[in-house]
């Protein structure tokens, strides 16, 4: 009978040496781990193989995605991954695509809208692992809704919608005077500019205050109508004394504030007419700090001469 010959090791230290090591969990390269069920190993045999993938977002740029476990030892990670890149979107009508980060995974492509256009759909999509994400906003034009009427006018043409840079005219019925813009455009905010004009009677402006005359041009006024103001006798003019209308409607220079009360100073009256009529234009709290410094002076005045005297009574 045959014997059975076992390989022999001159001893046990030598033959444990000779026993093949595991390997631990390799450590992959940038954006890439283990793919299928070696994700979920923590040691692997000696003789093993193993294969890596891309993460999401990444592909292959080259390099076997392979290594394999001898003695205790990981054979060099050859593949390398890169971002994966979405390349440049088709155009948009009425607008632009800008791209501030690039067009690879992660970055933004922003959707700007021409002056008058407004996106629809949000304004950017981002470059994802299949490619951009959702649909690319449009650019719509910005409407007006429909100015409303004026007294004693009107505009056409009449819609329930206007586009941007559509234009209103505007006309005024028998014996008015449009003053203003003839024209209002629907503009890129969704309003109609300039402000509506308004239609005046004749009578416009017949009276103006009681202490003012007029002369020059006389009313129906329009545009570069010019009226000189003129203060009653007694009075002195302080502003502008020629006014012209503007083609919005409005007197140029402009009349000041607080016209009926501070356009004509008196003059001839006597000092204390004329001091109260200056006073009628200064804030209650400048009026109430002048009585109150008056008042100040006033006593400090009556206690110095009070003073001297009782000094001058003790001599």
């Amino acid at each position: 009978m045959g014997k059975l010959i076992l390989p022999s090791c001159s001893s046990l230290f030598l033959c444990l040496l000779f026993v093949a090591q595991d390997c631990s969990r390799p450590v992959p390269g940038p954006n890439m781990d283990l793919k299928g069920n070696d994700i979920n190993l923590n040691t692997f045999p000696s003789g093993t193989t193993v294969s890596f993938a891309c993460n999401v977002g990444y592909t292959s740029k080259g390099g076997s995605p392979s290594i394999t476990c001898t003695n205790g030892n990981w054979s060099a990670v050859k593949l390398e991954c890169e971002r994966k890149n979405c390349g440049a979107l088709t155009e948009v009508t009425n607008g632009q695509i800008d791209y501030p980060d690039g067009t690879q995974f992660g970055d933004k492509a922003v959707v700007t809208c021409n002056t008058g256009y407004i996106p629809v759909g949000g304004t950017n999509v981002i470059c994802m692992d299949g490619g951009w994400s959702g649909r690319l906003p449009d650019c719509e034009v910005v409407t007006c809704a429909k100015p409303p009427a004026i007294e004693n006018g009107d505009y056409s043409p009449k819609e329930d919608v206007y586009s941007y840079r559509e234009v209103v005219m505007y006309s005024c019925q028998a014996g008015y005077t449009l003053g203003g813009s003839r024209s209002r455009t629907c503009s890129e905010d969704g309003s109609f500019k300039p402000e509506a004009p308004t239609c005046y009677g004749k009578n416009i402006f017949k009276e103006i205050y009681s202490d003012l005359g007029i002369g020059g041009a006389q009313p129906p006024y329009t545009e570069k109508s010019t009226v000189t103001l003129q203060c009653n006798t007694g009075y002195v003019m302080k502003g502008s004394s020629t006014q012209i209308c503007d083609k919005n409607g409005r007197w140029s220079p402009g009349l000041p504030d607080g016209f009926r009360h501070c356009i004509c100073w008196p003059y001839g009256h006597g000092l204390f007419v004329s001091l109260f009529h200056h006073l009628q234009s200064f804030p209650i709290f400048f009026l109430i700090t002048v009585f109150v410094g008056i008042v100040a002076l006033a006593g400090v005045g009556f206690g110095v001469y009070y003073l001297l005297k009782k000094k001058k009574s003790k001599r």
